[in-house]
């Protein structure tokens, strides 16, 4: 399936991305720093199954957002997943 990864460029993120390409998903890139009413419309437009980012970005699409979201801010624990609706 699908799984948006909101990409910052940090290796946490590289690892989701590898993460979900190993996994045979395909990953759709959004990128939350082109501002939040634009990365919302991207959420809204693509729907998305899953999105994997860091909790604050994924925040900008709450309540809005009806995906599993997958926060990754701290690798070390295991990630806090939300499941959609």
């Amino acid at each position: 399936g699908r799984a948006g990864i909101m990409l910052r460029n940090s290796p946490a993120h590289v690892a989701a991305l590898l993460g979900v390409l190993s996994g045979g998903g395909t990953v759709v890139v959004i990128n939350p720093s082109r501002g939040d009413d634009r990365t919302r419309g991207d959420s809204e437009k693509l729907q998305l199954p899953i999105l994997i980012g860091l909790a604050d970005d994924i925040a900008t699409l709450a309540p809005d957002t009806t995906a599993t979201t997958v926060a990754i801010d701290h690798l070390d624990d295991a990630p806090a997943v939300i499941l959609g609706r």
